[in-house]
């Protein structure tokens, strides 16, 4: 079946495929408060937990994005495809699905706590929503943004959490006052060229933030702006032309930003004019989620 191979005894069914590395992990979602435990959404697999040891599954179907409350373990944040959102309060033992959400979601929808007030968890589906009880319930921020296409990513800025950017279809579009209003700000990104995929933003600076690729159109991968998005630069350099599928900062860093690639890793800062292979004996498989 998708993920593993079973072999048939006389009372059960037993799993046979060792340690082939053969599942699809879509997101990661690593704890704060305890080393080598987090959750990874597996496509076609469900999502799983790993405490340092062993893998254990918490959810059936289709796993995508996920996150661990950085406050308590025992709140897991998981999802089905297209925004079915599931929120554990015991550690993954039962799962309940947060209410207040309508329309439709992107395959795979992205939720997070905000960097600021643990209480508060923004998801996107057509619209964005926020909630104030820790994924209890949600409700659709007042600003609305044009158009039926759905939300694919989004980033709270950590240093002011009214800033939010997001990609909506291929549109890239801001909020300075928590989703009251919003703006586009797509500018000169060439999205026609290759959809927007990952926004990444500075925790020091809301204004700094770098948006990531898909496509195969050369020179057109990574795209950056230190105004809020007023105006953007191409930072692709010598990236190949592979689809650019996520991004991570460097707390710490001279703005050291990571980009996950279809095949390989990539980082820069901007000490450098270039980026460099990050060469950890990866397998030639594409990169859809980092954390550091």
């Amino acid at each position: 079946n998708d993920g593993t191979v079973y072999r048939r005894t006389a009372t059960n069914w037993q799993e046979i495929s060792g340690l082939m590395n053969i599942s699809q992990i879509y997101k990661i979602g690593t704890s704060a408060l305890t080393a080598n435990f987090w959750l990874t959404g597996h496509q076609d697999n469900g999502t799983s937990w790993w405490n340092g040891t062993t893998y254990t599954a918490r959810m059936g179907g289709d796993g995508m994005d996920c996150f661990i409350d950085r406050t308590n373990n025992n709140n897991m944040f998981a999802s089905y495809y297209s925004g079915q959102f599931q929120r554990s309060t015991n550690g993954g033992a039962s799962w309940s699905a947060p209410t207040g959400f309508s329309g439709t979601g992107n395959w795979v929808s992205p939720w997070k706590q905000d960097p600021q007030t643990s209480t508060i968890v923004w998801a996107g589906k057509q619209q964005m929503f926020k909630s104030t009880n820790t994924g209890g319930s949600f409700a659709m921020t007042t600003g609305t943004m044009t158009g039926t296409s759905t939300i694919v990513e989004f980033a709270v800025a950590p240093s002011n959490n009214q800033i939010l950017y997001v990609i909506k279809g291929t549109a890239l579009w801001k909020t300075t006052d928590g989703g009251a209003t919003w703006t586009n700000i797509t500018g000169t990104v060439p999205t026609g060229s290759g959809a927007p995929t990952f926004i990444t933003v500075s925790p020091t600076d809301a204004n700094k933030l770098w948006v990531t690729l898909s496509g195969y159109s050369a020179g057109n991968k990574v795209f950056m702006s230190t105004n809020g998005g007023t105006t953007w630069t191409n930072y692709t350099a010598n990236l190949p032309n592979l689809p650019a599928n996520c991004s991570v900062y460097q707390v710490g860093s001279n703005d050291m930003v990571y980009v996950g690639m279809d095949v390989g890793v990539y980082y820069r800062d901007n000490l450098s004019a270039t980026w460099t292979l990050y060469n950890t004996g990866l397998p030639n498989t594409p990169v859809f989620d980092m954390e550091i």
